[in-house]
């Protein structure tokens, strides 16, 4: 027996002396605040988290200092935490990054004493939150207490399947069962204690144990029960406490010039080679930085973020400069980016053009989402190809396929891409779509109402703020399908909704398609609108005034906020891949006495007139 908590605070310190951004922090519950998880949820309670409410989930009651004063108090029926995992018991939770250490003090239980409620059981729980983020099935580690049955023991479900150790068999159960558990992890190694007093721990047989699917993942870490049995069973705890180590998120850089694989990426200086190196040291809430230059090759190429809440990002996503110079070139083999593993909003892909994907028999010749909704926002999307060998089945989304997914596809230049199927820029059946420039796009279709060389939706996908003009289908122009909820966004040949126009967009350069034996080349447009009050010349850095206006500008949904324009603006977004941004082309200011274009009028507006009165230029004095 030995004191391991004094270790493991020492370890904090070192940690904290040698590698700096990490933050040791302290959590602890004793339970005397009176609260009804149940009812009201773990808000206001330091808590992260619970199980028990939702599909597939169980909980009669989980409550603290009501009925049973100083403790926790959980109580279910029918519940487990092994298959057929339906439904899961009661769980309470923490939201750990980085090492820990966890205790709780068992204080009272179904069963001890007698009568026995068959199966009846209580942990100290670790699992990963994201369910397949260590692998297939469910993955935790837990120290047990079953004092009606084995005592103490270990359990560590990897995949779904379980290994159990260290089952304690004391000779009189109920009384001589240790009624502390501990958890502790240290990178992939996991330590499971034990201890009668909360003061001198024994390390249960078989602990430590490694689990590298585990290194690294945040995880849950808390209060489990679960009966296993139609039976009703209940536990409580009191003085959890949980030191651990909060690692907070993580830069990767890549440099395609003088990158290096075997670098460790945290700095420029040590960059990684390959995109998907990136993301492969990533965890969630990581960024990977990815300096100006050309992208090719393997890992630079059908680039997947594995299920990951990250961000991928240029050096500056907002700059078009640095967008049109941070490129992904897939060199005619392969896409751009593949989201099928679950993402959802948080991740993140922005800040690239994307360009030469190409795909025999595939969909999504830029990037293909299917069964995932991230966020791809800031690209130039051009001059990739879905291309279907056979008339039927066809391939889909020559710019984005987004099957089973609610991606977010914001402030996007999608222009020259090519299908042998449905929608050339972009094919969808629920994402949102805002603000993008979607044009020159071509689809080739033995079926006229599939010759669609703009956007092919099939479900509930929204477009708005978005200009769609000059794409072309085989057999018709047509610009749109199937999208039921389409509004302020400019549509060539005209689309039914609250806002749309049918104007020519009055962009600075159209691009062009050429047929070059034995290709077919797509030459680049300039898509910025035309403004006789000012627009963005990106070629030379510098803005420029135009003899006419863009019908788009000031055109889209009145109720967003144009903040992120620039001044004078005409108090209302753009339409289009550049509204909203800083590279906005301009319009006057509506209201003209709002002298500092902070939307009202006032006394700050009538002091500057003031100081201004009867002021003169030089040359009239």
């Amino acid at each position: 027996m030995y004191n391991r908590r004094l270790f493991y605070l020492i370890y904090v310190v070192l940690v904290l002396s040698i590698s700096g951004p990490v933050q040791a922090l302290e959590f602890s519950d004793d339970f005397n605040t009176p609260h009804d998880y149940v009812v009201d949820g773990v808000a206001g309670t330091g808590w992260d988290g619970m199980i028990g409410l939702g599909p597939g989930e169980t909980v009669d009651v989980l409550q603290a200092d009501i009925d049973h004063p100083n403790e926790l108090y959980i109580q279910s029926t029918g519940s487990r935490w092994e298959p057929p995992w339906s439904p899961l018991g009661p769980y309470l939770y923490r939201e750990v990054t980085g090492d820990f250490i966890a205790t709780v003090h068992v204080t009272d239980f179904a069963g001890c004493p007698p009568p026995h409620v068959l199966h009846n059981e209580c942990s100290l729980m670790a699992r990963a939150g994201q369910l397949d983020a260590a692998g297939a099935g469910e993955d935790f580690v837990s120290i047990v207490y079953f004092p009606t049955w084995v005592g103490n023991m270990g359990k560590s479900f990897d995949d779904g399947n379980e290994t159990e150790f260290g089952l304690t068999y004391p000779a009189d159960r109920c009384a001589d069962t240790d009624p502390y558990l501990q958890l502790e992890r240290v990178g992939n190694i996991f330590y499971f204690r034990h201890s009668p007093d909360g003061e001198n721990w024994t390390e249960l047989e078989g602990s430590p144990i490694a689990r590298n699917d585990l290194n690294g993942l945040p995880l849950q870490v808390g209060l489990a029960h679960a009966t296993y049995s139609g039976n009703t069973g209940w536990a409580a705890f009191d003085d959890f406490s949980l030191s651990y180590v909060e690692i907070p998120p993580l830069i990767y850089y890549v440099n395609a010039v003088d990158g290096n694989d075997n670098n460790d990426g945290l700095t420029p200086e040590t960059a990684f080679a390959t995109i998907q190196k990136g993301i492969d040291e990533t965890q969630d809430g990581d960024t990977v930085v990815v300096q100006p230059g050309t992208y090719t090759g393997d890992g630079n190429r059908d680039i997947d973020f594995l299920g990951k809440a990250i961000t991928v990002r240029s050096t500056d996503p907002n700059d078009p400069n640095v967008v049109a110079t941070t490129i992904i070139d897939c060199e005619d083999s392969g896409r751009g980016f593949k989201f099928h593993s679950g993402e959802g909003p948080n991740s993140v892909v922005c800040g690239f053009t994307i360009t030469n994907g190409y795909l025999d028999n595939g969909h999504g010749g830029g990037i293909y989402c299917n069964g995932a909704s991230p966020t791809i926002t800031n690209n130039v999307i051009t001059n990739n190809t879905a291309l279907s060998m056979t008339i039927t089945p066809s391939s889909v989304g020559g710019g984005i396929c987004c099957i089973n997914s609610s991606a977010i596809i914001m402030n996007n230049l999608i222009a020259g891409n090519y299908v042998r199927g449905v929608g050339g820029g972009i094919f969808s059946d629920s994402a949102s779509i805002i603000n993008n420039t979607i044009t020159n796009n071509y689809s080739f279709s033995a079926n006229f109402e599939s010759s669609v060389g703009g956007i092919y939706c099939t479900g509930s996908s929204s477009v708005v703020n978005t200009i769609i003009w000059d794409n072309f289908g085989y057999f018709s122009p047509k610009q749109m399908y199937g999208c039921t909820n389409v509004t302020y966004s400019n549509i060539q040949d005209g689309y039914e909704g609250e806002g749309n126009i049918d104007t020519d967009p009055c962009f600075v350069r159209l691009g062009y398609w050429e047929y070059i034996e034995p290709n077919l080349i797509f030459h680049e447009g300039d898509y910025h609108l035309l403004s006789q009050r000012g627009r963005y010349w990106p070629e030379h850095d510098v803005w420029v005034l135009d003899d006419v206006t863009s019908p788009c500008i000031d055109g889209g949904d009145p109720n967003v906020n144009p903040s992120n324009e620039p001044m004078p603006n005409g108090g209302r977004i753009n339409m289009g891949a550049y509204g909203n941004t800083a590279y906005a082309s301009m319009s006057e200011w509506p209201i003209k006495g709002d002298i500092n274009y902070d939307g009202i009028v006032n006394m700050i507006d009538l002091a500057i007139l003031a100081e201004d009165w009867l002021k003169t230029p030089p040359w009239e004095e």
